[in-house]
């Protein structure tokens, strides 16, 4: 364990091999488009009333969840922590959750659709994101005090995440199935808005196994290699480098696959746009006139001559 203490704050001293700079600034470069994209996700998700509704409370929580992962990653390459790696890691097991809590949501509407309108509300689907958020976050509390830093790391992230993206591949892929077949109760254009809902979530879980695996095969090469081995091999480049820009280019990525895979979000942005272009006069070149205005006062409410 200290031995990944003291990678973590090698890689920020001034002695930077020329690729241990290029994934810094990399990794700077990903975390701050991060913050900027998943910002504008939430913003519209807040602004835009068409967003306010149960089926998409899983995607504000995985939206704030990559939200604070660049944000923690970002911080990471100006200020070393062991704990804002630890939070990173814990939102990156938000982000899957919410991934599984979005599948159960849309598996359930599919397969049992009366059974659904009669229990799903976004109130329950807040509480349970909640509860997400709050189970992630007792994993922080738990690494100093109770689990080390290793196993969390090591052992409960890996097994967790991944196992939550099998569940969530064969979830998809069963809904995918029950899909194809035709159905009476379902409209073509419904059929195929949950289609593009199916296909999005695989996606995202497709892209998060990807750029998490790398960080799960290295990290036991960073925990439990001396610090002689580290420095000979310069395994932190690769256990601290490539696979930590690889989590803050998943992060990133998110927002645009929504933009891409679905048109509702291509809708809201535009509204956004114009709300705020319509209420910001200055964007739109218009000048504001600096003339005092003075009351006018009303024909009727003046006093005949002579009174």
């Amino acid at each position: 364990m200290s031995v990944l203490i003291n990678a973590t704050d090698t890689v920020f001293d001034s002695d930077l091999s020329v690729l241990q700079q290029i994934n810094l600034k990399l990794q700077a470069c990903f975390a701050y488009f991060s913050i900027f994209d998943n910002f504008i996700i939430l913003l519209t998700l807040v602004c835009i009333k068409h967003f306010h509704s149960k089926r998409y409370v899983f995607l504000m929580s995985l939206s704030l969840s990559d939200f604070i992962t660049g944000f923690l990653l970002a911080w990471t390459t100006h200020k070393p922590s062991q704990l804002l790696i630890q939070c990173a890691n814990t939102t990156s097991i938000i982000a899957t959750l919410s991934i599984l809590g979005a599948t159960l949501d849309r598996t359930l509407a599919i397969t049992r659709p009366l059974h659904y309108e009669q229990v799903s509300s976004a109130t329950l689907n807040i509480i349970v994101s909640v509860i997400i958020w709050v189970f992630s976050g007792l994993l922080v509390l738990a690494s100093p005090v109770i689990i080390p830093f290793a196993i969390i790391g090591f052992i409960v992230s890996p097994v967790l995440i991944f196992s939550i993206a099998i569940v969530i591949t064969l979830l998809n892929v069963s809904i995918l199935k029950s899909l194809s077949q035709s159905s009476s109760f379902m409209s073509d254009e419904r059929r195929e808005e949950n289609k593009r809902v199916v296909n999005l979530l695989l996606i995202l879980t497709a892209i998060f196994v990807v750029c998490w695996l790398p960080l799960c095969i290295t990290f036991p090469q960073a925990v439990f290699s001396s610090e002689r081995e580290i420095q000979a091999v310069d395994c932190l480049t690769i256990a601290q480098g490539i696979p930590m820009v690889l989590l803050t280019l998943q992060a990133g990525l998110n927002p645009l696959i929504y933009w891409w895979r679905l048109p509702s979000f291509h809708q809201g942005m535009k509204k956004l746009a114009e709300s705020i272009w319509r209420n910001v006069p200055r964007f739109r070149g218009v000048r504001v006139d600096d003339t005092p205005r003075y009351p006018t006062i009303s024909v009727e409410n003046v006093p005949p001559l002579g009174q």
